[in-house]
């Protein structure tokens, strides 16, 4: 049987080091200098989504409801914003551990406060952006609502299961 996972959120520090290198001193020209600038957040993520399938043959959200994507305490390089990707870490897995082949999980995104939320499909093979902050934002986020559907007719109703893999990076948007 399988024990479900809390469905707390993950919230962790990420540290992102940028390397700037100057070649001016007092407007001087001068050989090239390299200083390392340390960005860092504190990421709220959910680790996995949790689906309670009645209707194999229906869309459903997941058990969670909306949950929170995003950040506070950001410290990020003059004319960088944060950006929050996800992809699958795994296979969509039934209560018994079994893979849910045909599986499409996506999300939309909605009330993004300090940034931009971008609606998706879960992969296995890439990152896909869910929210980018803005200009000089020390904090954000963004509700989303995670869905399931299933194509073909080896589908059974319970409980189903994916775990995520986030992608933190600061970018010059």
């Amino acid at each position: 049987m399988m024990q479900r996972a809390s469905a707390r959120t993950r919230i962790g520090v990420v540290a992102i080091a940028v390397l700037c290198t100057g070649n001016a001193v007092d407007g001087e020209p001068r050989a090239p200098i390299s200083v390392l600038q340390q960005e860092a957040a504190r990421v709220l993520v959910p680790p996995l989504i949790l689906f309670e399938v009645h209707d194999p043959h229906a869309t459903t959200e997941a058990v969670t409801g909306s949950t929170t994507i995003g950040f506070d305490d950001a410290v990020v390089a003059a004319g960088r914003v944060l950006r929050i990707s996800v992809k699958a870490d795994g296979e969509l897995t039934r209560a018994d551990g079994t893979a849910a082949p045909g599986a499409t999980i996506s999300w939309k995104t909605s009330g993004a406060s300090n940034g931009v939320g971008v609606n998706g499909t879960l992969t296995r093979s890439a990152y896909t952006q869910v929210f980018q902050g803005n200009l000089a934002a020390r904090s954000g986020s963004v509700g989303v609502t995670w869905s399931i559907a299933f194509s073909g007719t080896a589908v059974r109703a319970g409980t189903h299961q994916v775990a995520l893999r986030w992608r933190i990076d600061t970018i010059v948007p």
